[in-house]
């Protein structure tokens, strides 16, 4: 595939009635901080880190209303992400969590919210690791 991907044995489909949801907008709305956190907080922790995300669990994860130009501007993102990347730039970060919240991409509560889930997100995942640190 392009992006490439690891499956093992346990995984969910995703998909959408919409086309406009394409895998590159998908890979983009996945890692983006809202995506991680909620990720995150919703799954399962195994042992050795790993995060097990059930479709019921994945049922749950809050979606955006996102217009069919804003999923093309999040395909072309997508298609710009590096093959190994793990997270996205500010500006998509700010752009989904406005959708999210109503709230302007520039207010500065946008910018606090994202520094929020970035640590919430930073202390679950490292809560799950093997040393717990």
């Amino acid at each position: 595939d392009d992006p490439p991907a690891l499956i093992d044995a346990n995984f969910s489909t995703i998909w959408s009635e919409s086309s406009a949801w394409t895998c590159f907008a998908f890979r983009v709305f996945l890692n983006t901080s809202w995506c991680r956190s909620c990720m995150e907080a919703l799954g399962t922790p195994l042992g050795g880190g790993a995060l097990k995300l059930e479709a019921a669990q994945l049922k749950r994860l809050p979606l955006p209303a996102i217009s069919a130009s804003e999923l093309a501007m999040l395909d072309i993102e997508g298609r710009a992400l590096p093959v190994a990347a793990t997270s996205v730039p500010e500006s998509i970060d700010r752009f989904i969590l406005a959708k999210i919240t109503g709230v302007r991409e520039s207010d500065p509560a946008i910018g606090k919210l994202l520094k929020g889930l970035e640590l919430m997100t930073e202390s679950l995942c490292s809560g799950r690791q093997r040393n717990g640190a």
